[in-house]
Order: structure tokens, then sequence, then C-alpha cells
């Protein structure tokens, strides 16, 4: 399984302090599907230049291979959502306020298999897109109807 690894620094004062994310596509239940994630992986990374342009910042983008492990691609469902969320994520930097909210909320990007919802929360600077196959109406914090928009907005 090919991995990366993301090194975020900023500065601060005379030092330079850097920290390492370790990224890897999840690991399907069999070769095929692992090939599909590392697909899926590959088209997100994709995106990430983009978004950053637009937006003003320097995210990095995941999926969570700990959530994912052993699921395919298929019953995950991830390969829609996941993209489409970025790319609201990015659609949200078309605007001054936008703009300024993903610049100073969120540094990581992260879909993540749930079975508690299809959701966003907001933990620290990561944006965490909860994809549950079972349950795939968007969920906010009030009752209501959701979409990708709308539940990004509410979190920043």
């Amino acid at each position: 399984m090919a991995r990366r690894i993301v090194l975020a620094g900023s500065v601060l004062g005379a030092g330079l302090v850097a920290s390492a994310l370790a990224i890897a596509a999840p690991k399907g239940v069999n070769l095929g599907d692992t090939k599909r994630w590392q697909e899926l992986d590959a088209q997100l990374q994709k995106k990430v230049q983009p978004l950053n342009q637009a937006c003003g910042t320097s995210l990095d983008a995941a999926y969570d291979a700990g959530s994912y492990e052993g699921k395919s691609t298929d019953d995950a469902r991830a390969g829609a959502y996941c993209p489409q969320s970025f790319d609201t994520l990015k659609t949200l930097c078309g605007t001054d306020a936008g703009k300024t909210a993903v610049k100073a909320r969120v540094k990581h990007f992260v879909c993540r298999f749930s079975t508690d919802g299809t959701k966003v929360t907001l933990d620290g600077d990561k944006l965490i897109i909860h994809i549950d196959p079972k349950r795939t109406g968007i969920e906010g914090k009030k009752p209501g109807s959701y979409n990708w928009k709308s539940a990004i907005e509410e979190v920043l």
C-alpha cells in the first residue's frame, strides 16, 4: 500500500514547527477493491491543489483509512459523497465570507465511515465528513433537510 507523508509547517518566532500526517488509501475487501480505494484517493488528491488555490489555504484531504478498512467501495458509498462534499467546500470559497471561514477553520478534510448518520463535524481544524451508507440523508444540528453546503456552513 502506498503511503504519502504530508508536511505542514509554520514559522513561529525563530523556530519552525512541523507536523507530519501519514495518509494512505483504505484497504478494501480484495485486491481489486483496494485498487479502487487507491483510485478514489488519487481522485481526491487531484482536487486538493485547486481548492487550496481557490481558498488561499494549504489543507490536506484523506479518507479515514481505519474507518473504511475492509469495506468495499460500493458498500461504503464514499466514492460519491466524499468528492461531492469536497467540491462543496471549494465552492464556499467563492465568497469572501466563505473563504475567510474555510481559511480560518479548516486545515484537514477527512471522509470517515459512519454508522450514526451522514453529517459534517468540525474537530479542531479537521472538517470531518461522516458517511453512513444506510442513512444517506445529510443530517445537521437542527431537524430538517440539509445538503453539503448547509451542513458545512453550519459547522464553520
